[in-house]
């Protein structure tokens, strides 16, 4: 008969062996130095639009609220912010006399105040009318 190590029947291992946890041990520890290949599924996916979403939903509500403290009281009630991407801040109107006074007031010095209250970099801005 061989003698393979934990072969034969009844062997219960070195004194060595269940010092160090027996068996089971010994496999645990390998189990803990295992390296698992990066899974491929939808988890790191949805992670990060869910971070992504998260952050935009911050950056947005700073933005509203740095509107809120610097913008004048009619474009606080006539202008909506729409989007910023890139730098570009997008603000939106209910009417064409509403956009032409609002980019008056963007180019006299609004938009240096708005910069200054944003908590990100606003390069320029664009204003759209409110289609019906």
């Amino acid at each position: 008969m061989a003698m393979g190590h934990g072969t034969e029947p009844g062997w219960q291992g070195s004194s060595d062996d269940r010092a160090r946890g027996g068996p089971s041990g010994q496999l645990a520890r390998l189990r803990g130095w295992r390296v698992w290949p990066e899974r491929f599924g939808l988890g790191g996916a949805l992670g990060g639009i869910r971070k992504g979403l998260a952050e935009a939903g911050r950056r947005d509500s700073a933005i509203e609220e740095a509107w809120a403290r610097v913008a004048p009281a009619w474009a606080r009630s006539s202008v909506r912010g729409v989007s910023l991407e890139r730098g570009v801040l997008k603000l939106e109107c209910g009417s064409a006399s509403g956009r032409y006074r609002l980019d008056q007031w963007m180019r006299k010095g609004g938009l240096a105040m708005v910069r200054g209250a944003a908590p990100v970099s606003i390069r320029s801005y664009r204003v759209v009318t409110r289609s019906r």
